[in-house]
């Protein structure tokens, strides 16, 4: 049977399984978009409420047309936090589960099962 080339990476190495956990967080320990990398959007384009850096057309002949102006190489996808070191990966994890823990703390007592699931990820 063929295995997709993710799921070996992430399955067989402890940086894949690393660069998974940090992509369902990554919000926790990377800033991205950053403000340089959103730039203007053109006349007749609106911002997209909860997509910094994202645009949509409100003129009539495109109306509803989406303009995503962040910066691609920089996005925190698998391509991008894959090619990063390992030590690398691993520090944003820690900060993205430091953070994670940290909210939850601040939402549930510190003996939830929740937030104590949160400490064993």
């Amino acid at each position: 049977s063929y295995r997709y080339r993710s799921s070996v990476f992430y399955e067989d190495t402890e940086k894949g399984y690393m660069v998974q956990s940090l992509l369902v967080r990554w919000w926790y320990a990377i800033n991205w978009p950053t403000e340089e990398d959103i730039g203007v959007p053109p006349p007749g384009y609106e911002s997209l409420d909860g997509f910094k850096g994202v645009f949509v057309s409100t003129r009539t002949d495109s109306l509803g047309e989406i303009l995503d102006l962040r910066n691609k190489e920089t996005c925190p996808n698998l391509h991008n936090l894959s090619s990063y070191h390992a030590s690398k990966v691993k520090e944003l994890l820690i900060i993205a589960l430091e953070k994670q823990i940290e909210i939850v703390n601040k939402l549930n007592d510190e003996d939830s099962k929740t937030c104590g699931d949160v400490g064993r990820a």
